[in-house]
């Protein structure tokens, strides 16, 4: 009976696998996002919401791109976070087998932000951002 319940709990354990991606299971869906270096109390706007004075930290979904705007008295500037398939978990869950990669694929689990066109002047104004 023991053998029986292993033998069931290994072959529920493996078809979990082979039918569900890596992504979908252990990443992150969202990304702690770092609006830093806008000139400090600057009106940020994300994806057209105001969500409070720069600096600022925000959770962002991995999902979609998202429209940064840091608006002052003195005008706006803009950039774009864009969400984009993390080459490294397209080739795990490739890599893994079965179903998974089109199961992370479907979902979009294996996407990350890209906050390097908001970093380094990329906002006209050498707003950095990070996303971790």
């Amino acid at each position: 009976m023991r053998v029986s319940n292993l033998l069931v709990a290994t072959v529920l354990v493996a078809a979990t696998t082979a039918t569900t991606g890596c992504a979908t299971v252990l990443k992150s869906k969202s990304s702690n996002v770092t609006l830093d270096g806008a000139p400090a109390g600057s009106e940020v706007l994300v994806d057209g919401k105001s969500i409070g004075q720069a600096p600022l930290s925000v959770t962002l979904s991995n999902k979609v791109s998202h429209d940064v705007v840091f608006r002052t008295a003195d005008g706006e500037r803009s950039c774009r976070i864009e969400a984009g398939a993390s080459t490294g978990w397209v080739v795990l869950g490739i890599a893994a087998g079965g179903v998974g990669w089109i199961v992370d694929w479907a979902t979009g689990s294996w996407r990350s932000l890209d906050a390097s066109k908001c970093a380094g002047g990329g906002a006209s104004g050498g707003t950095a951002v990070s996303a971790r």
